[in-house]
């Protein structure tokens, strides 16, 4: 049937010389290899002609192969072990290294910057020892050495800020760079808008609400004029266009001790619509302690002290449904049906507390008359021109002082300054021309530059080693 078995030799006949010949790998191009190595059928053949059988061979070799990979594995082993106890030995006689970590982030700088040191009536700079002192002014030693831990504590940099900015409003405290800075450039800002202006050709003809839309874009414009801009660390309109009046909020915050303000501000956060009640469970650690204070001053109603009509109108219409499914109700296809056939049933308070947690449910009061004039005063346009400079010049005072703690810092390492071959100041990204100006020189080593370069600058110094 032309079945071989496979202990039978295999000839090497013309026709088997001529499959091979064929064979895609072995056959055309290849043919020539059959000098110089033998094709399967002859190796097959040698083999059977010792008296070798293919599986016998396959077997040795397979054999051969692992007895070759676990020499190596034994080998590999073994250097390994060595080593280990090279290493061993070494440590065990060598002398213990003292290691100390010391962790720097962007908001804790590591380096004191000096005492506060007065420096005229009033006048206190809170960094003595920096590339670019703070003067704030009015200011007590108190007050200075407040300003000073807050900044030196760290942490994050707009919560320093808004602390810095509640501290400069309640006592009526400025920086003497800040205002240096704003009387200089404030000039050539408004010089500049008023040139865009007539540059515009939408200017004359738009409308009123048209034309504060184009003047967001003249004031971009015109930042970018000024040679020298903090505007990547504050908004610096706001500071060239607001006028401040701190002694007036000055004694606005302190009435009372600021008791009176602090309502105020509460209850301007949830003011807008006097009937809406809000249902603030226990886990609700932001809004409810709000609420739970303007109840302890009568300035909102909780629970039952609600109108039960208001307290109905929190619910949906199903749950509605079925506050009043046992009374044999008509059909109630809209809330407000509901909500004022509720209403008008007897012992409506003991259905609901089946379903509604009452200490859950808060509504504001109206404003007494005396607490409406001081909130007309809180958000008058003066005292919020006056927070919102405060807000600016507290940024741009954190973020230099922490800056300058840094050039300190870089100032003292004496590692640096040995391997130093000079210096270059890097500009951030879309820093001012003063900057970039600044960062196309290059300095000798010992004429390292010092930063920051203004007020809000984000420039750094870096070494050029040897």
């Amino acid at each position: 049937m032309g079945i071989r078995c496979r202990e039978a030799p295999l000839t090497n006949d013309d026709a088997a010389q001529t499959r091979y010949d064929q064979h895609p790998l072995f056959g055309g191009p290849w043919s020539s290899c059959k000098r110089q190595f033998p094709s399967p059928p002859d190796m097959r053949k040698a083999w059977q002609e010792h008296g070798l059988e293919v599986e016998t061979v396959s077997m040795v070799l397979l054999l051969a192969l692992g007895a070759m990979v676990a020499v190596i594995l034994v080998v590999r082993r073994s250097w390994r072990n060595k080593n280990l106890s090279l290493v061993s030995a070494l440590t065990q006689n060598a002398p213990p290294i003292p290691v100390s970590i010391s962790s720097l982030s962007f908001d804790s700088p590591v380096i004191d910057v000096g005492t506060p040191t007065a420096v005229g009536a009033g006048l206190w700079v809170i960094n003595p020892k920096s590339s670019f002192p703070l003067t704030i002014y009015p200011a007590s030693a108190e007050t200075s050495h407040e300003i000073k831990a807050l900044l030196a504590d760290g942490g994050d940099r707009l919560k320093v800020a808004e602390s810095l900015r509640s501290l400069m409003v309640t006592r009526a405290l400025r920086c003497k760079e800040v205002d240096d800075y704003v009387a200089r450039f404030r000039p050539k800002y408004v010089a500049a808008i008023e040139t865009l202006k007539q540059a515009s050709h939408e200017w004359s003809t738009a409308s009123q609400l048209d034309r504060e839309d184009l003047l967001q874009e003249l004031r971009a414009k015109a930042v970018e004029t000024l040679e020298m801009s903090p505007a990547a660390i504050c908004d610096v309109p706001t500071l060239f266009e607001c006028q401040p009046d701190f002694d007036k909020v000055r004694e606005l915050f302190t009435r009372d001790e600021g008791q009176t303000i602090k309502l105020c501000k509460v209850y301007r956060r949830y003011a807008g619509n006097e009937r809406k009640v809000y249902r603030l469970p226990a886990d609700d650690r932001y809004r409810r302690p709000d609420l739970e204070r303007l109840c302890d001053a009568g300035l909102a109603a909780r629970g039952l002290e609600i109108a039960i009509t208001d307290i109905l109108n929190t619910l949906t219409l199903k749950d509605l449904r079925g506050v009043v499914a046992d009374t044999n109700p008509p059909l109630l296809k809209r809330k407000a049906e509901a909500v004022q056939y509720a209403a008008a049933l007897g012992g409506i308070s003991e259905r609901l507390a089946k379903t509604v947690v009452f200490r859950e449910l808060f509504q504001l009061r109206p404003l007494p008359e005396d607490l409406s004039a001081t909130m007309s005063e809180l958000f008058s346009e003066p005292v919020m021109q006056t927070e919102s400079f405060a807000h600016e010049a507290a940024l741009l005072i954190a973020h230099t002082y922490t800056m300058g703690s840094y050039d300190l810092r870089d100032l003292n390492n004496s590692a640096l300054l040995k391997f130093a071959s000079g210096w270059k100041i890097t500009a951030a990204e879309g820093s001012c021309p003063t900057c970039r100006k600044a960062a196309a020189k290059v300095y000798q080593k010992a004429a390292r530059p010092r930063v920051p370069l203004h007020i809000g600058c984000r420039c750094d110094v870096e070494a050029k080693l040897k």
